[in-house]
Order: C-alpha cells, then sequence, then structure tokens
C-alpha cells in the first residue's frame, strides 16, 4: 500500500509536466474513475448488496469519509506542484498518525503518555524543521505554501481516516472505498468548472497517468488501507502508509531531481522516527498495538 501510493506523487508531476491540467482537475478525474472502477468490480462480482447494505448503516460516515478524502487529495496535489514531491509526501502522511493519536486522546478524555507526548513533539519540530528549509528552493519557490497546503492535507486525511473506521464494521473494505470515491466525485465536479479548461486529459499519456492514479494508486490501495483500517484503531493504521514518504523521495531523486536538503533529511527523521514510536509505544492498557 505505502508503494502504491508513494508512486502517486511522482506519478501526478509526471502528468502535470508540460500539461496545462490544473490539480483539481486530475484530483476530481482521479475520484470519479476510482469509483466507476470499483462499482464495476462489484457488479461483476455481485457484490452491490454490500455497497447497499453500508450505506443503509453508516450514510454519513461514508459522505464525510468520502468528501474528506477528496479535499485532502486536492490540498497534497497543490503540495506536491508548490513544494515537490519529497516534502509534501513527508509532511501530508508524517503529521496523520500525529492527529489522530491527538483525537484518541481527546476523544478518551485521557492524556497520552509521556512518550507518545514526546513522539507528537518530535514530530511537530521535524514539520518545523521541514517547513523551514527542506528542500531545493531553486526547484521549489513557493515551499511554504506547498508546506502550508499539504499540512491541510494531513489534516483532512486524519479527519477521513476517523470517520470511515467506525462505518467498517458495517461493511466490506472495498464496499467503503466504492461509497467513499462516489461521494468524493460528486462534491469535486463542480471543481472541473473552476479549474477551467483543459477539462480533462487529452495526451495516451496523460490518460495512461490518470488509470494508474485512479485504479492502481486509489481504488486499490485505498481498499487495502481500509482492510487494515477495520481491524486496528487510525493511528496504528496509517503507519503503514509510512513506506510512502520513502519512496517518493527516492523517485522524484531519482526521476525529478528533487532532493531533500540538510534541513529537510533532519526533518523527515523526526517525523518518521516519532510516528514510527507511537506504533512501537503501548498504549494505556499497556497492550501494543495490534498489527493486523
Amino acid at each position: 500500500m505505502g508503494v502504491l501510493w508513494g508512486s502517486g506523487g511522482l506519478a501526478v508531476k509526471l502528468m502535470l509536466r508540460g500539461s496545462s491540467l490544473s490539480v483539481l482537475t486530475v484530483s476530481t478525474w482521479r475520484t470519479g474513475v476510482a469509483a466507476i472502477a470499483l462499482w464495476v468490480w462489484a457488479i461483476a462480482r455481485g457484490r452491490t448488496g454490500d455497497i447497499r447494505e453500508l450505506w443503509a448503516a453508516k450514510p454519513w460516515n461514508v459522505v464525510l469519509a468520502g468528501v474528506a478524502t477528496a479535499v485532502s487529495q486536492a490540498l497534497y496535489f497543490g503540495g506536491i506542484v508548490e513544494a515537490g514531491v519529497p516534502i509534501a509526501t513527508i509532511v501530508s502522511l508524517g503529521l496523520a498518525p500525529v492527529l489522530l493519536t491527538v483525537w484518541e486522546a481527546l476523544r478518551e478524555h485521557q492524556a497520552p503518555g509521556r512518550g507518545r507526548a514526546a513522539a507528537v513533539t518530535a514530530a511537530l519540530v521535524g514539520l518545523t524543521v521541514v517547513a523551514g528549509g527542506g528542500g531545493n528552493s531553486g526547484q521549489t519557490p513557493h515551499a511554504m505554501l506547498g508546506v502550508v497546503l499539504s499540512a491541510g492535507s494531513a489534516v483532512m486525511y486524519a479527519f477521513a481516516t476517523a470517520a470511515a473506521r467506525p462505518a467498517l464494521g458495517a461493511g466490506t473494505p472495498t464496499a467503503m472505498a466504492t461509497l467513499s470515491f462516489t461521494a468524493g466525485a460528486i462534491v469535486q465536479l463542480p471543481m472541473l468548472l473552476l479549474a477551467g479548461a483543459p477539462y480533462a486529459p487529452t495526451s495516451v499519456g496523460g490518460v495512461g497517468w490518470l488509470l494508474y492514479l485512479s485504479v492502481i494508486s486509489l481504488a486499490i490501495g485505498y481498499s487495502v488501507f481500509y482492510s487494515g483500517l477495520s481491524k486496528v484503531p487510525g493511528s496504528v493504521a496509517v503507519l503503514g502508509t509510512l513506506l510512502q514518504p520513502v519512496t517518493s523521495a527516492i523517485a522524484a531523486a531519482i526521476v525529478l531531481d528533487e532532493r531533500l536538503g540538510a534541513a529537510g533529511v533532519l526533518g523527515t527523521v523526526l517525523i518518521l522516527a516519532s510516528v514510527s514510536g507511537i506504533g512501537l509505544l503501548p498504549d494505556r492498557s499497556g497492550k501494543l498495538p495490534a498489527s493486523g
């Protein structure tokens, strides 16, 4: 899953290279094509009953998760354009587990233990370091804007994860992905008008990248993610995405020549170490988080 998502940022950058497509257009098409692919799969497999049952049981959770995922994706794409693939991915994926840890502590009306508090603090310090000088300023002149967009993406990603988890007790992961992407696609349709022409990719390469982003990276990637989310808390499930920043950074350095500076490397280490620590620390009952 982390590899699938990690290649998504690179695919977006390559798709937009030499094109006048906006990130809003790409985000809208990506969500819509993913929803269509999942509906075709459900119909072919005779699993539309799963989708109806989930919608009847948890409609608001599905809609909220879908809308939040769509907004998170659009902000992430904007972060990629403004700050580059590595920084956008590190910030958006690295902050989400931290935010979910804080949310789960607030929901349970208990402060996180000292270890988790230290991990959260380290992640915030790492974010500050990355924002202050993590990238190549010559290639990413609007890096701070990109960091802000990516942080917003992290907030919406965390919210989507928190909204989706209760619904997964009432339906299958694939049904959750199908309904949430359908809701997200409907909400994003007006973005096509706001973005203006061109309204769709027209080149063979653009269509190919769109299919990869939609079917492989999004539809399959999120079905796997929701499968994990149905078994563990949200703050633990998103730890499975930590391979994405590593994959994205390596791919961006090789293909796009986008490299992190010394501050970016330091900030990345702090963020990834902190969220890895969250996954290894025991919860308040003294048990380690479940792994599957």
